[in-house]
């Protein structure tokens, strides 16, 4: 496991407190949700993904961004720790006709999900929950399941240029690093960076988006 065994309870908590106060998931405003989905198009266009790719979202939480790439046209699975995050991600796709695979999962289990080699892998605002031991390893196990040509797009909180921090900052069950820390655990995973790019950079709470790529000649290690 990467996640703790814990980590389940602590979020099936927050997500029940969250849906009892009419929140739209995870993040108070559906503002949020909707800046995300436009990073992510920003990044689809240029991907031209084929109708019915396989599509993988880690931490999909309750299922805002998984059921907005199903509308897409790809054929989705997420997989979270919170069982009451995937209850009410099922309960909106039911409300909106719109099918994804939800199941639990711990990320290290990737491996064995229905729906692999993915052509794409996003990562559902997950990897500042991991510090870097586990994230390593994530990396890897998202490297073994990509397609060869297939892509991972990172949207994680990263330190912003004001702060003169050169390692991790741990605040809030967040692991905050570098954007340089995060950049060189992708590439080490044997994974191409094809765009990267820090988002308010000013600011207290920088995000860091990068697309990465397995390369084609990558054919080892394939998960099934």
């Amino acid at each position: 496991m990467i996640q703790s065994e814990s980590t389940g309870s602590v979020y099936d908590k927050a997500y029940r407190q969250r849906r009892a106060a009419g929140w739209p998931g995870w993040d108070a405003e559906e503002s949020e949700y909707e800046n995300s989905k436009a990073l992510l198009m920003t990044v689809l266009e240029d991907l031209r993904l084929p109708d019915g790719a396989q599509v993988l979202e880690l931490g999909c939480g309750a299922g805002n961004i998984s059921l907005w790439l199903a509308e897409q046209g790809f054929c989705v699975t997420g997989i979270d720790v919170s069982q009451t995050a995937l209850d009410w991600a099922k309960d909106r796709a039911a409300a909106a006709g719109c099918y994804c695979r939800f199941l639990t999962a711990d990320v290290g289990q990737i491996e064995a999900l229905p729906g692999g080699p993915y052509e794409l892998i996003v990562d559902g605002h997950l990897f500042h929950c991991l510090d870097a031991v586990p994230r390593t390893r994530l990396l890897r196990l998202i490297s073994k399941c990509l397609r060869p040509g297939g892509y991972f797009v990172l949207q994680a909180m990263c330190l912003s240029e004001q702060r003169n921090e050169s390692s991790a900052v741990t605040h809030n069950m967040r692991y905050i690093d570098p954007p340089a820390t995060l950049r060189n655990e992708v590439l080490s995973a044997g994974l191409e960076i094809l765009h990267e790019e820090v988002l308010d950079p000013q600011s207290e709470q920088a995000l860091l988006l990068l697309l990465a790529r397995r390369p084609f000649a990558a054919t080892d290690g394939e998960c099934s």
